[in-house]
């Protein structure tokens, strides 16, 4: 394989990871418009069920957002070639950190929902699996960028012996 042929598809796996991003993006924002609407345009008494709820997946939506917003800028290091680079190391380690702040978040959402006293099978369960997934999430991207940046520096010994 050809260095041109390495760049075409490095730029077409980047391609890909921005478009895909791009979809999530625009799945997760119309999501929040229709949580929105639904839950301030309902009627009945589960109305106000829908709305006091309604303020912990907005938070999950937002926080995706920016998650996948800095996944974009990986792809965009991955299509100029860049793929092991202090950048990604930060940007990796950036959505670890968002990753926690989802699982503390649903943490929260727990002791609210157990103080509120509406607390339910469901409810306690999908906080739970959610909390577990955020933690997943933070180990994957910070474990990620360990990888990173030791191929970074590997990369710059092996640049030096050249």
């Amino acid at each position: 394989m050809t260095e041109k042929d390495r760049q075409n598809n490095q730029r077409r796996l980047a391609l890909w990871m921005k478009l895909t991003a791009s979809v999530l993006a625009i799945l997760i924002i119309l999501g929040l418009i229709f949580l929105y609407y639904y839950s301030y345009k309902s009627l009945g008494p589960e109305a106000d069920d829908i709305r006091a709820f309604s303020f912990f997946p907005a938070v999950t939506g937002t926080i995706s957002i920016f998650i996948i917003f800095i996944f974009g800028k990986v792809a965009s290091e991955i299509g100029r070639g860049n793929s092991f680079s202090i950048e990604n190391v930060n940007y990796f380690r950036r959505m670890a950190c968002l990753g926690g702040i989802l699982s503390i978040s649903y943490i929260v959402r727990l002791i609210y929902i157990s103080v509120c006293g509406r607390a339910t099978i469901f409810r306690t369960g999908y906080c739970i699996v959610m909390f577990i997934l955020g933690a997943l999430f933070l180990s994957i991207c910070y474990i990620l960028s360990c990888l990173i940046k030791n191929a970074y520096e590997m990369k710059l010994e092996n640049d030096l012996t050249i």
